[in-house]
């Protein structure tokens, strides 16, 4: 039995992340690991997932130019792909631009598509171990202009694990719900909780009614679900 165990798992080189809803108390966090081999648009989707987002809205994941953007370095790891290597060449020339945006045309606010001192990456062409492997790796999820969340991003370690999964996309560790659609951002969000923890009044009734929580607990983590949701991705 322990021998099909084994046969069924493969070593995957896997990348553990964490992340965090950006501005907001208690904090809403998740460490993940991922697939390697896995597309940036899955690293994204994922992260949406992870924070209750409902993909109403643009999104994309953006990489400040600093000390970690440094793409000499980057192009040496990842020789065997010229597609990518030439992209990261073309940016780490161009001194205009100041970050790199992971997006596709149609998922980027306008606003941010416009700005030219934004390098842009297909997030479907690109892998994440194409990105990086440095464990200073930092970057932001950006999900719908107008309430403005940010979720904050860093890699943590990279390792091979033995798994069952080729597609290895999974929670291991967090606290907290994720946010809620259409409630007016992190501030927003606090108001939101605080209304569900009176249980009462009319600010609480409209609520319930809009948005269909007869009791909100923002401290609860459900791990299991979530794991569920990402097997779809």
């Amino acid at each position: 039995m322990e021998n099909e165990i084994r046969k069924k798992t493969r070593t995957i080189r896997t990348y553990t992340f964490y992340a965090e809803l950006k501005g907001f108390e208690p904090k809403i966090w998740r460490r993940f690991q991922i697939n390697a081999k896995r597309t940036m648009s899955d690293f994204a989707s994922a992260v949406l997932v992870m924070f209750r987002m409902q993909f109403e809205y643009p999104y994309s994941i953006i990489e400040e130019r600093d000390e970690n953007l440094n793409m000499n370095r980057f192009i040496e790891n990842i020789k065997r792909n010229k597609r990518v290597q030439d992209l990261w060449k073309k940016f780490n020339n161009d001194k205009s631009k100041n970050a790199v945006i992971y997006s596709t045309h149609e998922d980027v606010d306008k606003s941010i598509f416009n700005d030219k001192e934004k390098y842009y990456v297909d997030y479907d062409k690109i892998s994440v171990d194409n990105v990086t492997d440095n464990t200073n790796w930092k970057a932001t999820l950006h999900y719908d202009e107008k309430n403005a969340w940010e979720v904050l991003i860093s890699l943590e370690s990279v390792d091979d694990v033995e798994w069952n999964k080729t597609k290895l996309l999974r929670v291991i560790d967090g606290e907290c719900y994720g946010i809620i659609e259409n409630v007016g951002g992190v501030d927003g969000l606090a108001d939101f909780v605080d209304i569900y923890n009176e249980g009462k009044g009319r600010a609480y009734s409209d609520f319930c009614e809009k948005y269909d929580f007869e009791e909100f607990d923002i401290r609860k983590f459900d791990i299991k679900l979530i794991n569920k949701e990402l097997d779809d991705l």
